[in-house]
């Protein structure tokens, strides 16, 4: 990415923790004009507002995040909002990427997590409701990729579309509406050594798995991607293994320093399959964090959030 290094750099959509490492990141690897633009300042569902921004902007590259599937869309009445406002996003910077002549567009689902239903046991329709949620999902993010792939066959625009699934570490999706594993395996494992417990109960099936991607080799897959040529479909990003809950767990409770249990009820629904699309084609790239390494800084980001410094 060293040809952007000195151009201006627009991460737009949801700039939560996420979009925050993206952009620290890139300015601490000194990408002079990295720009933001995102709610509630603005409204990227309105073409003129989006168009606007473009046109006194002028930005070289554009990054969209695309809005979280978190509690929102499994509630009946905001499925519909939900989906509409994710597609609006998405035609407006892709279509406003075009006109104003973006060099590279770089569109990244970071989709419903697989383990976004880790504590939904007992929950009467909560199971079926997820599913609804990630059909959502992966209708906005199979639209946000035919986008790209029309815009670029038919008027040669540099656009991408990339999935990245699971992500995680400090700060990532510790929501208590997330219940991401890798957050409620350190917030539950935590507190058992905190209080001595002899073991913790964890909610839902030890054999489910899933894939984890770190925050920082996000960043680090963002950079590439923009350095990749555009390709047709959707770019999946995956690491090296999938990881079961049972193995996340152990690795939690190593770097805790936790010596109970950690127990599984072994209810909920059977294991879900990757989101990833039929049209997919991997990127060829590595992860450099490995799951210890990104546990124990996620841990430590934890451990100051909360003061619980007696943990170490």
């Amino acid at each position: 990415m060293s040809s952007w290094r000195s151009s201006k750099i627009l991460v737009t959509g949801t700039i939560d923790e996420i979009g925050r490492t993206l952009v620290h990141n890139w300015r601490e690897r000194g990408y002079e004009q990295v720009v933001t633009y995102t709610a509630p300042n603005v409204n990227l569902r309105d073409k003129r507002v989006v168009n606007t921004f473009f046109e006194r902007e002028l930005p070289d590259v554009v990054v969209v995040l695309s809005p979280k599937v978190s509690a929102a869309p499994r509630r009946s009445l905001s499925r519909a909002l939900w989906l509409r406002h994710n597609l609006l996003t998405a035609t407006n910077v892709i279509h406003a990427a075009y006109l104003y002549d973006v060099e590279k567009l770089l569109y990244i689902d970071c989709g419903l997590t697989c383990f976004d239903s880790f504590t939904f046991h007992g929950q009467s329709g909560a199971w079926a409701a997820s599913e609804d949620a990630r059909r959502l999902a992966d209708v906005a993010g199979s639209a946000a990729a035919a986008l790209c792939d029309s815009y670029r066959s038919q008027y040669g625009c540099s656009f991408t579309s990339a999935f990245i699934g699971n992500l995680y570490g400090p700060g990532v999706n510790f929501a208590p509406e997330d219940r991401h594993v890798v957050a409620t395996l350190l917030r539950e494992v935590a507190r058992g050594k905190r209080v001595g417990s002899p073991s913790v109960e964890v909610r839902g099936r030890a054999d489910w798995t899933c894939d984890l991607l770190h925050v920082e080799d996000f960043v680090d897959v963002c950079t590439t991607l923009l350095q990749d040529e555009a390709r047709a479909g959707t770019v999946s990003v995956e690491p090296a293994r999938r990881y079961s809950v049972s193995e996340v767990a152990a690795e939690v409770r190593r770097a805790v320093g936790y010596d109970g249990e950690i127990l599984f009820d072994d209810v909920g629904p059977p294991d879900l399959a990757p989101m990833t699309s039929p049209l997919a084609s991997r990127l060829d790239w590595t992860p450099r964090i490995t799951l210890p390494d990104g546990l124990s800084s996620t841990l430590q980001w934890f451990l100051r959030q909360t003061a619980l410094s007696e943990l170490n």
